[in-house]
């Protein structure tokens, strides 16, 4: 049925300072050198005003708000830390909850400890009772640098640092144990502790965690050229190495030395060519410069270090990067590798089966934890995720961002939750035993969601409980294949007395039936139907077999056998179930009893099949089959993670809304998950009109960021309708901020509805980026005539660039 996967982490706290507050500075990377992970706890600047680097970027026109909370956005911390005395009024702090700065470390006895959070002397204990109590082929050299008072910032963010209280009591109960030393670092000599083999606080308290990035072939490791003695250059630096990335620094001040510049034309050539994708790469490294330095810093160092060093050819080793990454911008860690690594200490998967209606999970818990340091503080998170293949609902495998009550929905008592774009994560102090967890319900995770954004009145609407119930049917999404082919539509749609195709109209043979009433079909009459069926996408060896398979999966479940009977009375023939039959009949015309024929010539009892069910009522099972179309695109032949609400209204203020398929929806694309909300207009063969356009309108207001959907089982659009939808996607192509559209919109037709490879019939634009957005400037060029967005997007760059005076 599934399974549910449980990742073990760090907690994650985001420290919030003044990047011109260089104590507060340094009491942050200390406070992160006591904790398990603390290196991949961001150093959040907020800015009272703009810097100068930002703010001659004239045309993006960030602003200070929108660059502190996109570092929030994607760190997507715990916690907040706050350093100092700052203004946070602008921060968005979502739903954390916000530590106390001398409430973080905690001073017990000869020990230190923490109150959120796991701490380094709790990791030495185990290291040194695990890993030390054998003599080991290769020692390993633990080092301890003697920082010098110069450089003493930039030194203590890259290999940790400890307040004298806390050196106190690590040289008291573990530099023998150890068997430490302290060693003098410079800035001429610094590179010397990067060696494998060489231990230092901040190596030692980020044991036992693995760093996944998103692309394997990210060009990692890079160099980071910076100024040592300026405090964004270090916060820049400390955020690039939480983010996940493998970062050499290269201080300006420490080039004119020998030996730092062999260091680095040997790192360079060591890390060239590089392994990337299981496939050997002359890719060049990335020579980042800080936003301190001049421009053309690197290029004359890396001038310099050819001239001294010529045989290295270095030009052709190492590409110069003029911006530092945008980590805070949401689009650059969608479409380019600036994104932010998934930090797992441990895994598991636990199995879900069709009779599972709750699952015991045991935390998954750090294998150095003490049972004696820990209040009833949150100390490790558990990241769930879910992913469910039901047959008789619909269950939630995304849970919304944000605070609400959802916990009654999965049935746990535990108040440390946070639900947010990764999914469901337990903050788990160290008394937590066990969970049993109630597999979430889509719908009822959807309404709470709404009803905390102040929608009232949520309900299901006719369509929607129609849809519900012939999902039921079909045996859940993955039964929603059964219909999946234009040739089937019509024969259930002419079946339940509606109209199909002109062979449909065509009336059978023996056959008296009246538009609007429902049709009998004998199981020849259905084969020779189901025969007509081309499975377009599969080879013609195999299509037999599936139309096999499609007529079983009818007869099964959509389609009831039952006799046919002319009543000898007033020559009409009936239609009944067999259990109905009797040796004596009453005609549903005339109303008369009459006995059931002994002939058994076709002309007066014959077996047929008719739609049962959902599927008998024309107008109702006919709207509903695009819905639960457009909900098999984004699960089934994608595979990827939903929590769908089938058709529903909704009411705030004097606003109402009537959407026939809403979802929240993550797709995993290069091991990368981006999460989206999305809003459908399904239409079977009407056409989209104002209203539909209206309505998306309003939800587009209510919901920005949305990808709004509009989705039918007609070929094609008709002129009306792109002239209808053409403006409609040009207006929200413009964000307010971000290079992304504040809604994206997806076309959707009979091609794509019906296909088992979505992929192909967007062509090659979808198979080169193949995600969300992609898709949706596939439809815009393929369904409606326009250009794509990165076209539509430079002209519109172009147009601003000649605006800016130079």
């Amino acid at each position: 049925m599934g399974y549910i996967t449980v990742n073990l982490r760090p907690i994650r706290i985001a420290f919030l300072v003044d990047p011109n507050d260089r104590k507060a500075i340094l009491r942050a990377i200390r406070i992160n050198t006591c904790l398990w992970g603390g290196i991949y706890n961001p150093i959040v600047p907020v800015f009272k005003r703009l810097l100068k680097v930002w703010a001659d970027d004239k045309i993006n026109r960030l602003s200070y708000r929108s660059i502190i909370n996109g570092y929030i956005d994607a760190f997507d911390p715990d916690y907040f830390v706050v350093m100092g005395n700052l203004d946070i009024s602008r921060v968005d702090k979502g739903y954390r909850e916000i530590i106390k700065e001398n409430n973080t470390i905690r001073k017990v006895e000869d020990a230190i400890t923490t109150s959120y959070g796991l701490g380094l002397f709790e990791i030495l204990d185990h290291f040194i009772e695990q890993e030390l109590k054998y003599v080991r082929r290769e020692p390993l050299k633990i080092c301890i640098p003697k920082i010098e008072s110069q450089y003493g910032l930039l030194i203590s963010s890259l290999f940790g640092s400890l307040e004298n209280r806390h050196n106190d009591i690590f040289e008291k109960a573990y530099m023998s144990r150890l068997d430490a030393m302290y060693v003098e670092c410079k800035i001429s000599d610094y590179y010397k502790f990067f060696k494998s083999d060489i231990l230092y606080l901040s190596r030692l308290s980020s044991l036992y965690i693995d760093k996944w990035r998103i692309h394997s072939s990210t060009p990692d490791p890079v160099i980071f050229y910076m100024d040592a003695t300026k405090n964004i250059d270090i916060i820049d630096y400390w955020n690039l190495r939480a983010a996940g990335w493998r970062v050499m620094p290269l201080p300006k001040q420490s080039c004119k030395f020998d030996e730092v510049r062999k260091f680095i034309v040997n790192f360079i050539d060591d890390n060239y060519p590089r392994s990337l994708g299981g496939a050997v790469q002359n890719t060049p490294l990335s020579i980042i410069k800080s936003r301190s330095c001049n421009k053309n810093a690197t290029s004359i160092l890396l001038a310099e270090l050819d001239a001294i060093f010529p045989k290295s050819n270095l030009k052709d080793k190492v590409v110069h990067q003029w911006w530092y990454p945008r980590i805070w911008d949401r689009w650059a860690r969608e479409n380019t590798w600036e994104d932010c690594a998934k930090i797992v200490a441990d895994s598991k998967d636990l199995y879900i089966t069709e009779t599972d209606d709750k699952i015991e999970m045991v935390p998954l818990k750090p294998k150095f934890l003490s049972s004696g340091w820990h209040d009833n503080k949150p100390i490790y998170a558990n990241e769930i995720e879910f992913k469910i293949l039901s047959l008789d609902k619909l269950y939630a495998e995304v849970m919304p961002e944000g605070k609400y009550s959802a916990l009654r929905t999965l049935g746990v008592a535990h108040f440390n939750v946070r639900f947010s774009s990764r999914g469901i994560t337990f903050l788990n102090s160290a008394r937590e035993i066990r969970q049993f967890i109630t597999l979430p319900d889509a719908e009822e995770i959807f309404k709470i969601w709404l009803q905390y954004r102040d929608w009232k009145s949520i309900e299901l609407s006719q369509s929607g409980r129609m849809s519900k119930q012939i999902l039921g049917k079909l045996g859940g999404i993955v039964g929603i294949r059964d219909i999946a082919d234009e040739s089937i539509i019509r024969l259930l749609t002419y079946m339940a007395g509606g109209e199909g195709s002109k062979d449909n109209k065509q009336r059978i043979k023996g056959e008296e039936s009246v538009k609007g009433e429902p049709r009998y079909l004998n199981y020849d009459e259905l084969k020779q139907r189901v025969k007509k069926i081309q499975k377009m996408d599969l080879p013609k060896e195999l299509q037999d077999t599936e139309r096999k398979l499609i007529l079983n999966g009818l007869i099964q479940k959509i389609l009831q056998l039952g006799l046919y009977i002319k009543c000898p009375i007033c020559t009409e023939r009936s239609w009944y179930s067999l259990n109905d039959i009797s040796y004596e009949m009453t005609c549903h015309k005339c109303g008369d009893h009459f006995a059931i024929p002994s002939e058994s010539t076709r002309d007066l009892i014959a077996w047929k099949y008719r739609t049962k069910g959902p599927f008998a009522l024309k107008d109702k099972a006919h709207g509903a089959y695009s819905v639960l179309l457009t909900l098999r695109f984004f699960t089934e032949p994608l595979l990827h993670q939903t929590t769908p609400i089938l058709s529903f209204k909704a009411r705030k203020n004097q606003k109402e809304i009537e959407i026939d398929l809403a979802l929240f929806y993550k797709e995993l694309f290069f091991g990368k998950t981006r999460s989206h909300l999305i809003f459908c207009e399904c239409k079977t063969h009407k056409r989209f009109s104002e209203k539909d356009r209206d309505r998306m309108k309003i939800i587009a207001e209510e919901f920005p960021g949305a990808v709004l959907v509009f989705s039918t089982l007609n070929k094609s659009l008709t002129e009306k309708e792109k002239k209808l939808i053409r403006p409609f996607v040009n207006k929200y192509r413009k964000g307010k901020s971000e290079n992304r559209p504040a809604n994206n919109v997806l076309v959707l037709t009979s091609e794509q509805l019906f296909s088992f490879e979505p992929r192909e019939s967007f062509g090659q634009l979808f198979l080169q980026y193949g995600e969300l957005n992609a898709m949706c400037d596939a439809s815009h060029i393929k369904h409606l005539g326009l250009i794509s967005y990165s076209d539509w997007l430079r002209i519109l760059y172009n147009r601003k660039k000649q605006k800016v005076k130079p």
